[in-house]
């Protein structure tokens, strides 16, 4: 448990600060770069991101879990891997002209050719990751994280100002992996030999591939959006969408993304009589954490965007508002993958996951057109059948009830009503007589927002809320604080 613990803590450090320098990264290029040049990028991690999930094979969460056999599985998984990435890189590379031709994005050429190095950069540190996750030393991935961001944004800044503007983002992504690459290796002793079993590798396949499709079909649900608005709506309102999904996406990195980051390693060491109780308290934080933010994005939205991004940036607001909508759904279908994954149920996250495509494939196709509203409309739709159906055969693989897991969010769900309400009324009695400029209104919202989230909370759901601040007191920054004041 205390390893679990201390995991969450680096875990969260991890998100946070890879999240807190992508944002601000990605903020400052608002000003640097039109919308358009976010657009062609976002094209190019439509692919690479499909392409990086496919080297994987499915084999990191089986090198996690596995108790046996375990040297001659880092090497059946580390050639296995290296082989299919550089078999995916080539392809990439030699079909760059046919996707910038779909997508009327010939000029930007260079640009996904450059992104095609990619999946061949995973490839080579997914089995060390892998490790590093197999032994809770998140502290290690924590660092990396921190210094592959921050260095490949600042390299990006400087390109953005150069007259290779257009390359800046690809730059970035590039240099973040081969960092990333080179301190996780550098962190573990681990090094392949030639020892390889064809046998075991088989036995991993077995497990891993039911994975594989299942983390295909998600990246594809994830980019199946991206793929409509840039062939129906254009480059330009791509980028205007991805404005809104980095917002959203910063706050599932930094609430959800600590949680289900140790999900599987911890779910893999929890008693069968144990593992409802603890995937409840899985739940429960998570909406604890992530809801009043969701909450206060949204009311919020415009005056956010107002205050940290140019005009042309402020018809993001709507694609955000339904997006944090979808975000708050989202949880059980974020803890789907590590569930299925410890209980070795691939072939049900795959079902899952292919229901997910179709559905939503054939909702895009009739509403992408409609705009962004719709699209997003859709994916919220199917994201509340795929949790029920999820958790329905949930309940049938373990013999027990667990769409009562959905009372785990009690918690979140009363004090973040609570909060919303209490901020419609303040709009609707005081917005009325006042006039705010966005930040003042913006900082005004927010800090109502906390205080009415955090006394529902003290009043309603004592227990919950003595444990939220016995551990904040207990933070090392707190204590920092405590001792210069």
């Amino acid at each position: 448990m205390n390893k679990t613990i201390n995991s969450s803590k680096w875990a969260f450090l991890n998100s946070s600060s890879q999240q807190i320098i992508g944002f601000l990264f990605f903020g400052g290029m608002t000003y640097l770069l039109s919308p358009e040049f976010f657009g062609v990028y976002a094209i190019g991690l439509i692919f690479s991101e499909i392409l990086c999930q496919l080297v994987r094979l499915g084999l990191s969460a089986n090198l996690i879990n596995r108790k046996k056999n375990v040297s001659v599985a880092l090497n059946n998984a580390f050639y296995s891997t290296l082989l299919i990435g550089i078999l995916v890189s080539v392809a990439f590379y030699y079909s760059a002209c046919l996707l910038t031709s779909y997508f009327e994005i010939s000029k930007y050429l260079l640009v996904i050719q450059i992104m095609s190095i990619i999946p061949l950069i995973f490839s080579l540190g997914s089995v060390p990751d892998a490790q590093l996750q197999r032994k809770f030393l998140y502290k290690k991935i924590a660092f990396a994280t921190f210094l592959a961001s921050l260095v490949s944004c600042l390299i990006a800044v400087v390109v953005a100002f150069t007259e290779l503007s257009e390359l800046a983002f690809a730059f970035q992504k590039v240099i973040y992996e081969f960092i990333m690459l080179i301190i996780i290796w550098n962190s573990i002793k681990w090094r392949p030999s030639f020892l390889i079993n064809t046998s075991i590798l088989k036995e991993q396949l077995r497990v891993g591939i039911p994975l594989l499709v299942a983390g295909l079909t998600n990246v594809a649900v994830n980019k199946l959006k991206d793929i409509f608005i840039a062939s129906v709506l254009g480059p330009a309102a791509l980028g205007l969408y991805r404005l809104a999904i980095k917002l959203q996406d910063f706050v599932v990195k930094l609430t959800l993304g600590p949680i289900t980051a140790i999900a599987i390693p911890s779910l893999a060491r929890v008693k069968k009589s144990e593992f409802k109780g603890t995937l409840s308290s899985f739940i429960k934080w998570m909406a604890i954490l992530s809801f009043p933010i969701f909450g206060g994005l949204a009311i919020t939205s415009t005056d956010l965007l107002s205050v940290l991004f140019k005009d042309e940036w402020k018809d993001s607001a709507l694609a955000l508002q339904m997006l944090c909508i979808l975000g708050a759904l989202s949880i059980y279908i974020h803890m789907f993958k590590p569930i299925f994954s410890v209980l070795e149920r691939g072939g049900i996250l795959v079902k899952l996951r292919v229901m997910h495509f179709f559905i939503l494939f054939a909702l895009l196709y009739t509403t992408s057109k409609y705009g962004v509203f719709y699209i997003v409309l859709s994916e919220i739709i199917v994201t509340i059948i795929l949790t029920s159906l999820g958790l329905l055969l949930l309940s049938k693989a373990l013999n027990e009830n667990y769409f009562s897991l959905i009372l785990s969010m009690r918690t979140a769900v009363v004090s973040v009503s609570l909060m919303l309400f209490s901020l419609f009324l303040v709009d609707l009695f005081v917005g009325n007589y006042l006039t705010y400029n966005p930040f003042i209104s913006l900082v005004l919202f927010s800090l109502f927002g906390l205080f009415t989230y955090a006394l529902s909370m003290k009043f309603l759901f004592h227990e919950d809320y003595v444990v939220i601040l016995d551990y904040i007191r207990a933070s090392k920054l707190v204590l920092m604080l405590k001792k210069q004041f």
